[in-house]
C-alpha cells in the first residue's frame, strides 16, 4: 500500500498513517504496533536498472539491503510531525522459533510500548533465507499479535474485506461479521495474489482463525478509505469483523501457536486421537505415541500427527528421541508412568 504499482512512493498514504496513529495514541490513548514493508521493491525503484543473474532469494535481500533505511526515514519524517519517537525492530521467522530469542524479543518490544514509542516493524528480509521466512506480514502481524497479547489486528491491504465469492462479481455480498471460520466461510476464499503484495484472502482467514483463538480481534480494512484507523477505533462500520473467542492461553502454550518451529514428529495412537478429538485436554504419554520420526533432543518442539499424518499440534518433550526409542521397549504398563508431553506443554489446535 506505500508504492503504487508504478514503483511509486504514496507520500499521502505515510501522511495518512502518521495522523491516524498519531490521533490514536494520544486522543485514544492506545498503544499502536506498525508492521510495514515496501523496502525489496522501493529498493528495486533505487536501482531500476539493475540486472544480475543472482537467485531470486540473493536479490531479494540485495534490495532490501538499500532501501531499508530509506523506508525509516520516511517514517521518520512524518512522525516528528507529531513528536512521535519510532524504533525499528527487523525480525525473522527464527526470531519466533527461537523460545529465548521470542522471550527477550517480546520484553524489548514492551519497554518500548512503555515509553511511548512507536515500534515498525518488518521482516529482516536481508537475514531471513527463503525457507524460513514468513508467508507474508499477515503471519508476520498475527505473530507479534498474539506475542504481545494485543486486543486488535487489523490489515490493511488492497483486498476489500470479505465476501461471498471475488469481490469482481457482481452477486459478491459483503461479510461484516464472523464469530467461527468453518468450512462455508473458507470457500469464500479465492487464492488471488497481487504482483505488488503476497497475503490473499486464504492467507487472511488463516491468520483471522489463529487471532480468533488466541483472543485478538482481527479487521480486514481497504486502505482507499485513509480513515480506516480512526473509524475502527470509533466502531464506525468499515470492515470485516473476526470475533475473538474468550480464551486462557499460557505464555508458553501460545508461544507454540504462534511462533515455535518444531524439530521432527511424533504419531499418536488411535485412543488418544479419540480423546483429543473430544477436545479434552491431557498430557501425551508414552503408551499414546505409536511412533517416532527421526531425531530431537530433549525440550525440542515437536509436531504431533494423525495415523494419516495430519497435524494436530505441537508439544515440548520431555525426552530426546534416542530415550523414547529406548523406553519404548518397555510394557505397556510401564509406558504409562512416562509423560512425554505435558499438558501445560502441548497446544492441540
Amino acid at each position: 500500500m506505500l508504492i503504487d504499482p508504478n514503483g511509486t512512493v504514496k507520500k499521502q498514504v505515510f501522511d495518512s498513517i502518521s495522523n491516524q496513529i498519531n490521533e490514536i495514541k494520544k486522543t485514544h490513548n492506545m498503544n499502536v504496533v506498525l508492521i510495514s514493508s515496501g523496502a525489496v521493491w522501493l529498493g528495486r525503484r533505487k536501482l531500476p536498472t539493475f540486472t544480475s543473474n543472482w537467485d531470486k532469494t540473493l536479490e531479494k535481500q540485495f534490495f532490501a539491503s538499500i532501501w531499508q533505511p530509506y523506508l525509516m526515514e520516511e517514517y521518520d519524517k512524518v512522525f516528528a510531525k507529531y513528536w512521535i519517537t519510532i524504533s525499528q525492530a527487523l525480525l525473522t521467522r527464527h526470531d519466533f522459533a527461537d523460545r529465548e530469542k521470542y522471550l527477550s524479543m517480546r520484553n524489548v518490544l514492551n519497554l518500548i510500548l512503555e515509553n511511548d514509542i512507536l515500534p515498525i516493524i518488518n521482516e529482516n528480509d536481508v537475514l531471513s533465507p527463503e525457507e524460513l521466512d514468513f508467508s507474508d506480514n499477515d503471519q508476520l502481524g498475527a505473530y507479534v499479535a498474539g506475542m504481545l497479547w494485543a486486543k486488535y489486528l487489523v490489515l490493511i491491504s488492497n483486498i476489500d474485506w470479505l465476501y461471498t465469492m471475488h469481490p469482481s462479481k457482481p452477486w459478491a455480498k459483503l461479510i461484516e461479521y464472523v464469530d467461527c471460520i468453518d468450512d462455508q466461510i473458507l470457500k469464500y476464499a479465492e487464492e488471488e495474489k497481487s504482483s505488488m503484495w503476497t497475503g490473499g484472502m486464504k492467507s487472511k482467514l488463516n491468520t483471522a482463525q489463529l487471532m480468533m483463538n488466541l483472543g485478538v480481534n482481527m479487521f480486514i480494512v481497504n486502505w482507499n478509505d485513509h480513515h480506516c484507523l480512526i473509524k475502527i477505533v470509533k466502531w464506525e462500520k468499515v470492515w470485516t469483523q473476526f470475533e475473538a473467542q474468550k480464551c486462557n492461553i499460557s505464555w508458553i502454550r501460545r508461544w507454540l501457536w504462534s511462533g515455535a518451529c518444531p524439530k521432527w514428529k511424533i504419531k499418536l495412537c488411535a485412543i488418544i486421537q479419540e480423546l483429543l478429538q473430544q477436545k479434552k485436554r491431557l498430557s501425551i504419554l508414552l503408551s499414546g505415541v505409536q511412533w517416532v520420526y527421526w531425531d530431537f533432543e530433549k525440550w525440542d518442539v515437536i509436531e504431533v500427527i494423525w495415523d494419516d499424518k495430519k497435524m494436530i499440534g505441537y508439544g515440548i518433550s520431555k525426552y530426546d528421541s534416542d530415550e523414547l526409542k529406548t523406553l519404548y521397549q518397555k510394557t505397556d504398563e510401564q509406558k504409562n508412568n512416562y509423560i512425554v508431553i505435558h499438558t501445560d506443554y502441548f497446544m492441540h489446535w
